[in-house]
This record gives C-alpha cells, sequence and structure tokens, in this order.
C-alpha cells in the first residue's frame, strides 16, 4: 500500500478542508499544531494531518505509535451548532461516525465496537483512539486510526489491530473524507436528536453487560455495565442499584 497521502485527492473527495488542509510528514502534535491555529483564527474544516507525531497521545496522556504512512492522524476543527455546554457530547459522536465510516468499507460481518468514551475497536482489538479538546470557540477532534500497520510491537499485539490486520483494505484518502464527512453528519444530531447517537452507540458499545474495573476520582471500583445513558453517561450496576458516571477512567474488563 502507498504510504504516501494525495492531498489533492482527498481534497476531491472532501471539499470541506479546500484551503484549510494543513499536512505534515513529521510533527510533534496535529492536536497542538491545531491549537495554534485556533488561537490565530482558524475556521471550521480546518484539518492537521501527518504522517508520524513525534508526541502524539490519546486520552489520560498515552503514547499513539505511529510508523510513518501506515496511520491516519489527524486533528479536525470544528465549531458545533449547538450550545458549548454539549460539546462533551461529540467524543460518542465521532466515535459513531467512525465505526459507520469504518463499516463502509468493510464486510459487515467484521465485528466493530466502541469502548465508551472513546476507543474503536476491530475483533476485540483497538484499532482507533479519539481526543476532544475545546479550544477558544473552537471543538478539536484529534483521531488516529491504524490503517496499514502489519507489525506490531509484541507487547501490544494481543491487544491491538489494524485495518489491514483484518482483512480491510483502503487507502487513506477515502478513508479520511468517509470519516470526516460522518463526523459532520453525526454531528448534526447532538442537540436535540442526540438519542439517536446514543441508541447507535449502544449498539456498538462493547462494555454493555460486562464486569468491569474503573477509576472515578479517587477511588477504584467495580461493577457491571448497563449501558450509556441518554446523556452519554456510562450507567453501571454496581449490585444494589445503578449510577451513572460521566468520568470513569482507566476501564479494565474484568474476565
Amino acid at each position: 500500500m502507498e504510504n504516501t497521502f494525495f492531498a489533492q485527492q482527498f481534497l476531491n473527495l472532501q471539499p470541506i478542508c479546500t484551503g484549510k488542509l494543513h499536512y505534515f510528514h513529521h510533527i510533534g502534535s496535529t492536536s497542538d499544531y491545531a491549537k495554534k491555529l485556533v488561537l490565530a483564527g482558524a475556521e471550521s474544516g480546518t484539518l492537521v494531518i501527518a504522517e508520524h507525531q513525534t508526541d502524539g497521545r490519546g486520552r489520560g496522556g498515552n503514547v499513539w505509535l505511529s510508523p510513518v504512512g501506515e496511520s491516519l492522524l489527524f486533528t479536525l476543527v470544528i465549531d458545533p451548532d449547538v450550545d458549548r455546554i454539549l460539546w462533551n457530547r461529540f467524543s460518542l459522536i465521532a466515535g459513531v461516525a467512525m465505526a459507520r465510516a469504518i463499516q463502509s468499507f468493510c464486510d459487515h460481518t467484521l465485528p466493530i465496537s466502541l469502548k465508551w468514551p472513546n476507543d474503536v475497536y476491530l475483533n476485540g482489538k483497538k484499532c482507533a483512539g479519539i481526543l476532544t479538546e475545546i479550544v477558544d470557540d473552537k471543538l478539536l477532534i484529534g483521531i488516529g486510526i491504524n490503517v496499514s500497520l502489519k507489525d506490531l510491537p509484541s507487547e501490544i499485539a494481543s491487544k491491538a489491530t489494524s485495518l489491514l490486520l483484518e482483512k480491510v483494505e483502503v487507502e487513506r484518502e477515502p478513508l479520511l473524507a468517509a470519516i470526516i464527512t460522518q463526523i459532520f453528519r453525526a454531528g448534526s444530531l447532538a442537540g436535540d436528536n442526540f438519542e439517536h447517537i446514543i441508541s447507535t452507540y449502544n449498539n456498538y458499545c462493547m462494555l454493555t453487560g460486562r464486569r468491569i474495573s474503573f477509576t472515578s476520582g479517587a477511588y477504584r471500583l467495580e461493577g457491571t455495565v448497563s449501558g450509556i445513558g441518554k446523556d452519554g453517561t456510562l450507567i453501571i450496576d454496581h449490585g444494589e442499584g445503578t449510577i451513572q458516571y460521566r468520568e470513569a477512567k482507566n476501564i479494565l474488563l474484568i474476565k
């Protein structure tokens, strides 16, 4: 698979980013660069994409591995047309958008699932991560997705994968165009129609019915996931009733 990203081919498929695409071979972080652009007045649809990040990170500061030309690493700047208090919904919205975009390029028998709040899994292994941040008057959606990785470090090979390893062969340009289309499409439901996103998310949610351990504040807790609430919270049954969590970090499945 060709490692060069063809910007013009992508823009032909996704003209919303015309004049607003910033492409780098190497960069510290697409999110950090996008922040600078936003503070300088960048518009919605601004896109920063890189072949390799030296300081790429995921939720909780985790490092995202990025061999040159084998991933999609980008940050999209948007200006959601809903109250700012609802912008936290876009982590789930982006997850649904990613699942739909990937599904459009593969056999529908491939198990695609979402791990609340921001990871995409294929066949039970992590394939992509999402990080959303509010900067000034814009929302940044940072995404890293393993596209054509063939060799994963032994320490993560049992829990990570790529589209190619799951027999999904797709060029990065149409995949990126599809993801952005789906983000804007799903994003249009961020307000009064958010229940449609939650319904779809619950269909993809890999945690429902599973017992997990997680960190909430200063405590390590356990419980069984009942699903995702209408406001995007994680619903946990602790055995004596359910509690909804807006923040649940370091989620681990209990075998």
